[in-house]
């Protein structure tokens, strides 16, 4: 059941877990990395971002979700940070684990409202050698959640699937996912 969990976090968190269309071919796009973001605003650049992390070029995206929060994109911050856990979840990303760097972005985001990474740090739920609070991850998520994050509210709606931290309620939990599918369209894993 916890590696089952834990598998079911990997993909919600590294935002993986995207449905696919039926029938569909791949389309063969330019390598994200190689496109010149000097001229694009920086939502733009986030956008290139996520494309990038959906189509697993996560070196691509890695860059420009750095570019991205330099320039003061707040969810970029947060998802270079998932990046840099992602190897510790399992995901075959190709960038190297790096838990005080992720700590790092996951602050800067969570300075901007987005403090789901950061709450993920406390979660007893991650396999992270960090010291673990579950109230304090689930006040962070409920706090970032209402802020607009959907990475948030899908770890939330987490806690409440499983009660972890919180009474076990599959209502809100169906609700958390709902939004968070809402406000972003890699955290629809469980919809």
């Amino acid at each position: 059941m916890k590696r089952a969990f834990l598998g079911l976090l990997l993909l919600v968190f590294s935002g993986c877990a995207l449905k696919n269309e039926p029938n569909s071919a791949p389309t063969k796009t330019p390598n994200s990395a190689s496109i010149p973001a000097a001229n694009l605003s920086a939502a733009q650049i986030y956008e290139l971002a996520k494309t990038a992390e959906i189509k697993k070029d996560f070196v691509g995206a890695k860059a420009h979700f750095k570019e991205a929060c330099d320039l003061g994109i707040s969810p970029a911050c947060q998802d270079l940070g998932v990046l840099f856990v992602s190897e510790i979840l399992g995901e075959k990303s190709g960038i190297s684990a790096d838990l005080k760097s992720a700590q790092i972005y996951f602050e800067k985001a969570c300075k901007g409202g987005y403090c789901a990474g950061l709450g993920a740090l406390s979660d007893e739920k991650f396999p992270f050698e960090t010291p673990k609070n579950q109230q304090l991850a689930n006040q962070m998520y409920e706090k970032s959640c209402n802020n607009g994050d959907a990475l948030a509210c899908e770890l939330l709606g987490f806690s409440y699937k499983f009660g972890s931290g919180v009474q076990k309620s599959a209502n809100l939990s169906k609700n958390l996912s709902e939004k968070a599918c809402k406000l972003d369209i890699r955290r629809c894993a469980e919809i």
